[in-house]
């Protein structure tokens, strides 16, 4: 017995030193260079909206500083162009702090070769702490559902400081793209992962730094996002900032008319979508039609299959504010190499019944919408 004892303590000891071995120190590497910065004139222009499509990677996630000190290059090179003024909002894209999930974790989470092994690794070395979530899961993918809850705290804590503090050294609005958390909820200005379902959610932050009290979330999740991502039954929220009344719809929503018909209804005159698109070169491929609800009844069948998903975006997205009085809407997309999860889209605008394509790369781009 004793030596069952000993065993079972040796093999304790020994999973304990491998779970915290290799969280100290980072691995390094340089930002991919911004070289595009495109500008949509507007005569008289009485604020700006600039659109940051960033080229993020998995070692962007490491923690708090490196997720920090990408954005704030980002951030740097806008100021530089002076595009960062007293009526600006900057808007970050969909799922841009979505993988702070990995954040301190082992080295060999972001170096391994794809998603599957660097979740198994996480996984593995916080297995006490998943294995928890994971048995009082409730929903389809409790894997997935377990892997956000056990990381939300430390995920809405570098959320909230990061997005803070770049509005408040800017002096700037910023949308600050979406993030996966368990019934989120502003209290005494500070955003609090909750407990219940995990919702794709966003938040806006003010120059003092502080963050709005109303948070949009995901109504219509694709189906990748169902089986642990809930919908949002209630209304989205309309801001007054200082460059306008601003709507905010993360990626999905942007292809439902009632969102717009929503928006519209609460005086707002600025859309924004938030946006991703997961894979390698999608975007040139068919359309496969709606993805996680059933396709509104005004669309032409047709297009499936017909058209390319990037045309599909163009024709179904911001396209439908010309039956609005919203006078200018943005989608702005992730890109970079996440693990092998892949990246496609192309930031867009639309106004005065014209859908105008920021340059088409995969690199890194910055643009700025004069309103």
């Amino acid at each position: 017995m004793k030596k069952i004892f000993l065993f079972i303590a040796l093999f304790v000891a020994a999973y304990l030193f491998w779970s915290y071995m290799g969280r100290k120190g980072k691995v390094q590497y340089k930002f991919n260079e911004v070289k595009y910065f495109p500008v949509f004139q507007k005569d008289p222009a009485t604020a700006n909206i600039v659109g940051v499509q960033p080229y993020m990677t998995n070692l962007d996630y490491q923690d708090e500083n490196s997720f920090y000190k990408k954005l704030d290059y980002y951030m740097a090179q806008a100021k530089n162009k002076n595009w960062l003024r007293q009526n600006t909002t900057v808007v970050f894209p969909e799922h841009i702090a979505s993988w702070l999930v990995a954040a301190g974790e082992k080295k060999s989470v972001y170096t391994a070769d794809n998603i599957d092994a660097a979740m198994q690794i996480m996984v593995l070395s916080n297995l006490l702490n998943f294995l928890n979530y994971y048995f009082k899961s409730n929903a389809d993918d409790p894997a997935t559902d377990a892997v956000f809850q056990m990381k939300a705290k430390k995920m809405a804590q570098i959320y909230q400081s990061v997005f803070s503090r770049l509005a408040r050294k800017y002096k700037t609005n910023i949308v600050a793209g979406s993030i996966f958390l368990p019934n989120p909820k502003i209290m005494d200005n500070k955003l609090i992962a909750g407990k219940g379902p995990i919702y794709n959610m966003s938040a806006v932050f003010l120059p003092d730094g502080k963050i709005a009290p109303a948070l949009v979330k995901k109504k219509y999740p694709i189906g990748t996002e169902l089986p642990f991502c809930a919908k949002n039954e209630n209304a989205l929220p309309v801001y007054q900032l200082n460059s306008g009344k601003i709507g905010v719809a993360i990626c999905a929503d942007a292809w439902y008319g009632d969102i717009y018909s929503e928006l519209n209804k609460n005086k707002a005159s600025i859309f924004i979508a938030p946006s991703y698109s997961t894979g390698h070169k999608i975007w040139p491929a068919k359309w496969h039609g709606y993805d996680g609800a059933t396709a509104p009844a005004e669309i032409n069948k047709k297009d499936i299959e017909n058209i390319t998903l990037g045309r599909a975006w163009h024709k179904y997205t911001i396209k439908r504010i010309g039956n609005t009085n919203i006078k200018t809407g943005i989608v702005v997309f992730l890109r970079g190499e996440i693990w092998d999860l892949g990246t496609d889209g192309h930031s867009f605008i639309y106004r005065n019944g014209n859908v105008i394509s920021v340059p088409k790369t995969d690199m890194p781009l910055l643009f700025n919408v004069e309103i």
